[in-house]
């Protein structure tokens, strides 16, 4: 599970292609896998994010503003640590 595969079912969820409700059904197949790995580096707590969009009521419910608020988090964390590899690499 990386931090483009989360921002892609946000963003199809922003652009009315997939239902919140499809977004808790993928969420909760990807948190019961036992195998899914998630990257230490991504900068963000993807099993957080992820536990969130498949337990709405324990959390919030996902909307437009929460997904974008949770695509931006992912996208700035990422654009940092990019931005961090690239320094070392100079």
């Amino acid at each position: 599970m990386s931090p483009n595969d989360l921002t892609r079912v946000l963003s199809r969820y922003l652009a009315l292609e997939l239902s919140g409700e499809a977004v808790e059904d993928w969420a909760n197949l990807v948190e019961c896998r036992d195998e899914t790995t998630f990257p230490l580096s991504a900068g963000v707590d993807l099993r957080e994010i992820i536990h969130e969009l498949a337990n709405p009521l324990l959390t919030r419910p996902l909307t437009g503003d929460t997904a974008a608020e949770l695509v931006k988090a992912i996208s700035a964390k990422r654009f940092l640590e990019e931005s961090e590899t690239n320094i070392r690499l100079a």
